[in-house]
């Protein structure tokens, strides 16, 4: 009896330390919409070049739910291509955020007012996303496309303001060089949509992208930062290879993701039965060899 009894506590413990490594980790995730939640900050450069919004999210990022703002802003280009990436603005649609550049003025008319890379041989129009605190971006929405919807995404965890790290970059500034990692930046990937080679007219079908999970060509994972970058795709960034197709998309929103486990509260249980199996384990193998030793 006290051999059973023991054989089934060990069984126990066993399985309870099974499954506090097999057990996955609960994720959680934030989400920004870029609409309603989102207001235009009021400063000198409201309705103009170089304006910001300010958006609440919903959620929690690991496991918080504070730190769930974020500041949007845009950059373009102007009338000369070698003045690099300067400051635009940033407009709210129903379909999202598109970009008004200083070489297009305010308004524009479609598909210009969208985030794009028309004309080649300018930088692309790029939004920024400052978060109150670091995320790990895990997918990205467009509310509105034309042509086609490739884009870069990359993080930066560098010192300064968009000033600083942005203004002046031309369109073949390799992002993903020795020289830009080593000063903070994070190329995470071109992504690309299914139809690469066939360009289409104006949609506002909801496109969903997961990106910073590794899964494309050259692509990073997992990567945490709380500046991130979201731009109408360019080659030159970090020799990407999508398609040549112009690229016109507004950005409805994205959604973060938990990139470590989620730590419980610390329980005895668990450690406790895998210590115990372990020692019951002993105990058996004991009983076991003195018994041998008096028959």
């Amino acid at each position: 009896m006290f051999k059973t009894m023991m054989r089934k506590l060990a069984v126990t413990a066993l399985t309870g330390s099974v499954f506090l490594v097999l057990a996955p980790a609960a994720q959680a995730a934030a989400t920004w919409t870029f609409g309603s939640s989102c207001a235009q900050v009021n400063d000198s450069s409201k309705d103009n070049f170089g304006n910001s919004y300010r958006c609440a999210g919903a959620g929690n990022i690991n496991g918080s739910t504070s730190g769930l703002g974020l500041t949007a802003y845009a950059w373009s280009r102007t009338t000369t291509a070698s003045q690099g990436l300067q400051t635009a603005n940033l407009a709210l649609y129903g379909g999202g955020f598109g970009v008004q550049s200083q070489a297009e003025g305010i308004p524009v008319g479609q598909p210009e007012h969208a985030m794009d890379n028309n004309p080649s041989g300018y930088v692309p129009d790029v939004i920024v996303l400052k978060f109150d605190t670091a995320i790990a971006l895990d997918t990205i929405k467009f509310g509105w496309s034309q042509s086609d919807a490739d884009v870069t995404v990359m993080a930066y965890n560098g010192a300064g303001t968009p000033d600083a790290f942005l203004k002046g970059k031309t369109d073949t500034y390799n992002f993903n060089s020795a020289a830009a990692v080593a000063n903070g930046w994070a190329l995470v990937e071109n992504s690309g949509d299914a139809a690469p080679d066939t360009a289409y007219g104006a949609s506002s079908s909801i496109i969903n992208r997961t990106v910073n999970n590794g899964e494309a060509a050259g692509a990073k994972k997992n990567v945490t930062s709380s500046w991130w970058i979201i731009s109408a795709y360019n080659s030159g960034y970090g020799d990407g290879s999508l398609d040549s197709l112009l690229d016109y998309v507004k950005l409805l929103g994205v959604a973060s993701k938990d990139v470590t486990p989620t730590t419980p509260n610390p329980t005895p249980e668990p450690g406790s039965l895998a210590l115990a199996g372990i020692a019951l384990l002993g105990v058996l193998g004991t009983r076991r060899k003195l018994l041998k030793q008096k028959s």
